[in-house]
């Protein structure tokens, strides 16, 4: 690590000319900070935030229709969430799944969340996922990945139209290892709501 002594203004009545605003610098690094090093428990937060999801964008869209959390199991080893919330645009897709801080919920208190890491923590877990999202009378396929930059990368597999509901299905591979945990979390998360 390299130490250097800044020049550091101090701001008084006097008006400063040597200004600088904060930033980030290598965003290779803060991504994989927040990929790696964020989260105690990456699976049980992951399950938490998809969940969590889930039933804000069922509750935003008014929707009396209840999620759908399907459990991993060894011949189907799948964590999935489908809402029944209001979609995602292929817009809302690119803000919400792959920049940081961007957030639907900022600014709502009925919601869980609003600080635009959430709908990442697959990355905490796994190296790839896939967002299904039903809007506008089309159906989206995408998968999340690492990609070449290996900070990670979205891109769209699929599109249909249909006449499912609209909403969103989150889909993450869980590690055989891991099965039994990803369901004590399941339930850990929901134990206290009406389901």
């Amino acid at each position: 690590m390299k130490l250097q002594k800044q020049k550091a203004n101090l701001l008084t009545n006097e008006e400063s000319s040597d200004s600088t605003n904060f930033g980030i610098g290598d965003t290779g690094v803060i991504i994989d900070i927040l990929r790696r090093r964020l989260y105690s428990h990456p699976l049980r937060t992951m399950i938490q935030e998809y969940i969590c999801n889930g039933r804000d964008a069922t509750r935003e869209a008014g929707s009396n229709e209840k999620m759908i959390v399907t459990f991993p199991t060894r011949l189907d080893p799948v964590f999935k969430v489908r809402d029944f919330g209001p979609g995602l645009s292929p817009e809302r897709v690119k803000s919400v799944f792959v920049l940081y801080g961007a957030s639907t919920k900022r600014g709502d208190d009925n919601q869980t969340g609003g600080f635009g890491i959430g709908a990442k923590s697959a990355w905490a877990y796994t190296d790839s996922f896939t967002i299904v999202s039903v809007y506008g009378g089309k159906k989206s396929t995408y998968i999340a990945h690492l990609g070449k930059n290996s900070e990670g990368s979205l891109d769209l597999l699929d599109e249909e139209s249909t006449n499912e509901a609209t909403g969103v299905e989150i889909a993450v591979s869980i590690q055989q290892k891991d099965i039994d945990y990803a369901i004590q979390c399941i339930y850990r998360t929901v134990y206290f709501w009406d389901t």
